[in-house]
């Protein structure tokens, strides 16, 4: 009996061995060549008080700063400042274009926005714990934009979709008596599709 249990546990522990050699062999995302923003979607995290968002064409990743007040003094209107944000963190539907600029496979390369090469980078961070979620922005400014992200392929296979979530955006009301109270926090899902 004690033959048996000792041929068992080798077996067990063979099968496991090899297991776990195989899942260590994941490649990095496909996400060489050219990427169209289509869509995004905002989700609230917490709020002050109630709040709508209401999509158009246009998003960016930072706070919600130009506010005015609408509706006879009933609501504030808080809106993003498209002209004055980075082109790496704004954003037209079917317009905006990200192409990474590198080989497949690589973990850090150019990031080209418009066709234009305006000095910004993408690197996988945490591509040595052979776990690709996540991606980090690097733009000529000295700013740092850390998404998450999945795509619909890893590895050799190129894929059609790109799906980046930014970090938690805060959003502060400033009041009539000059103070601020912070009133949103959301996360902003950008998609693109692969144009070429």
């Amino acid at each position: 009996m004690r033959k048996i249990s000792l041929f068992i546990l080798l077996i067990l522990l063979f099968g496991c061995e090899k297991y776990l050699g195989n899942e260590t062999t994941i490649t990095p995302p496909s996400v060489a060549g050219e990427w169209k923003f289509t869509d995004y979607y905002v989700t609230k995290i917490s709020e002050i008080s109630p709040s709508d968002i209401i999509p158009n064409d246009t998003i960016c990743i930072n706070s919600f700063i130009n506010q005015s007040v609408v509706s006879g003094g009933r609501l504030i209107l808080m809106k993003q400042n498209y002209n004055s944000t980075a082109e790496d963190r704004r954003f037209i539907k079917n317009k905006t274009l990200w192409d990474f600029d590198g080989p497949t496979g690589s973990t850090y390369f150019p990031l080209l926005i418009n066709k234009t090469n305006i000095d910004c980078y993408v690197k996988f961070p945490n591509y040595m714990e052979k776990e690709y979620t996540k991606m980090s922005i690097s733009n000529n400014k000295g700013y740092v934009t850390n998404y998450n992200f999945f795509t619909s392929a890893v590895g050799a296979n190129h894929s059609n979709k790109l799906t980046l979530t930014s970090p938690v955006i805060s959003t502060d009301l400033y009041l009539s008596n000059n103070s601020r109270q912070k009133s949103i926090d959301v996360v902003i899902t950008l998609i693109f599709q692969r144009s070429n």
